[in-house]
């Protein structure tokens, strides 16, 4: 459970030691729909989504922070979304473009505050990135109007991508199909 600190820490105890190579990210909800429209904002879904989608990701990196600087690969990859994008924004779900947003930005933040003194210098090696995923047939979109990918396809693109991430690359927004998204 991502919005727990003691499900994530008790997870962390259990691997403590085990190097991680690619640390994945992938928690998320869209939240009532409804709930995120000026004028019915609800700000207890607001707070929910932000816990998972923002929260999460963070929670579960800074426990799992050294796992990958022990790591080969050293790579951390938050799952974000093209909504996530300030300059691409269209109206709607104004909840859960923000909590994209906000892990956009926190993402950026941690790839270069790792590169700070610390205490463990493996850390500086850290590469960090963001993928659009696209968007999935998997339920979660099932009432956007829009042509939609098959899982597998998603996953074979965000692969490349994750693979493709590099010391040059750290802190970059990618989309499934190649190239950098606009912040």
């Amino acid at each position: 459970d991502v919005t727990s600190d003691r499900s994530v820490q008790r997870l962390a105890k259990k691997y403590r030691g085990q190097p991680i190579d690619v640390l994945v990210n992938n928690a998320r909800i869209l939240g009532d729909v409804p709930a995120q429209k000026l004028g019915s904002y609800d700000f207890e879904v607001f707070d929910e989504i932000m816990g998972v989608n923002v929260k999460g990701p963070l929670r579960v990196t800074q426990a799992f922070i050294d796992n990958v600087a022990a790591s080969d690969q050293k790579k951390v990859v938050n799952i974000s979304s093209a909504v996530g994008s300030i300059k691409l924004t269209f109206p709607g779900q104004v909840f859960y473009r923000s909590s994209k947003a906000a892990l956009n930005m926190a993402t950026r933040t941690l790839s270069r505050e790792v590169k700070l003194p610390g205490p463990d210098p493996r850390r500086k090696e850290i590469i960090f990135g963001l993928v659009n995923p696209g968007i999935v047939d998997t339920g979660f979109a099932k009432n956007v109007p829009v042509p939609m990918i098959q899982a597998e396809e998603s996953a074979r693109y965000v692969i490349e991508r994750i693979d493709g991430l590099t010391k040059e690359t750290t802190g970059a927004f990618l989309d499934y199909k190649g190239g950098e998204l606009p912040w």
